[in-house]
């Protein structure tokens, strides 16, 4: 088990610390208000995604708040990809959630 930490520029949050923008300059314990085990993470421009080992999962920026994303509780997750500013889930039965900004309809679909 893995216990998350993180260092460097916490742009908008997005290292899931309280201090916006600040520099952490050495590891430093995230609290992830789950079982605190991360089994993966990924970041993009101003937030983060971590799946913790019960297969929770958990957004870090853009706002001081962790997020757990409970819409996905209940769902098999079994592919995650966290860009620039969106994020994409793939579940076991096809389905994808998309999430972030849209500007060029990246998290949608338009038929």
């Amino acid at each position: 088990n893995t216990i998350p930490t993180a260092f460097g520029q916490n742009y908008n949050y997005s290292l899931g610390f309280p201090d916006r923008n600040g520099i952490i300059t050495s590891p430093k314990t995230i609290d992830m208000k789950s079982s605190g085990f991360v089994e993966s993470i990924q970041g993009g421009y101003d937030f983060s995604v971590a799946k913790d080992f019960n297969k929770k999962y958990y957004m870090f920026g853009p706002t001081e708040e962790i997020k757990h994303l409970k819409e996905l509780d209940s769902f098999n997750i079994i592919q995650l990809s966290v860009a620039y500013d969106h994020a994409l889930a793939l579940t076991d039965q096809g389905d994808v959630f998309a999430w972030g900004k849209n500007d060029y309809g990246q998290v949608s679909v338009i038929m």
